[in-house]
């Protein structure tokens, strides 16, 4: 047996290959992973595809095409059911909107036998994909949280206003 190393979660940039420990984000007619990249103002999470080599956000009620991104990776991750503005204790922050710079998180719904990764930002309830060239705003979804970071119970959710990186 070999002892795992690492496994902390973290953001590398995207240089043609995807790193041995980038976290799978869900599956729409191949494997998904997580990504993030710049639109407009806002650090944006979305989805890596990679039979396009491409990443997409949502952003503005539109998809967008990134190919300058990080991709996520680590180990130590899981995903905790939420909905509306109710994101658990230790939700990784993935980003931020434009404007206010509201923290955003890694978020992901099951849609049309799909798993698709996406972004959260609190203070709009929903979870917004990019899916089959369209943005959907999903109400019911998954986050992911760094479990070491959360408390001893797993249903522990805080309800989050609208917080900024100075705030905090």
């Amino acid at each position: 047996m070999k002892k795992v190393k690492g496994g902390k979660p973290h953001w590398v940039k995207f240089h043609k290959k995807l790193p041995e420990d980038s976290i799978i984000g869900g599956y729409e007619e191949e494997v998904l992973y997580i990504m993030r990249a710049m639109h407009e103002t806002a650090l944006t999470p979305g989805k890596f595809v990679p039979s396009t080599g491409k990443g997409y956000v949502e952003w503005g009620w539109h998809v967008h095409e990134k190919s300058e991104f990080e991709i996520f990776c680590g180990y130590d991750c899981i995903w905790v059911p939420s909905s509306g503005n109710k994101i658990p204790v230790g939700a990784i922050e993935a980003g931020y909107t434009e404007g206010v710079h509201e923290i955003m998180y890694i978020g992901r719904v099951m849609y049309n036998n799909h798993v698709i990764p996406g972004k959260i930002a609190p203070s709009h309830c929903v979870c917004y994909i990019a899916y089959a060239g369209q943005s959907l705003a999903i109400e019911e979804y998954e986050i992911l949280v760094d479990p070491f970071q959360r408390n001893k119970s797993v249903n522990d959710f805080y309800v989050s206003n609208l917080h900024t990186p100075n705030s905090m």
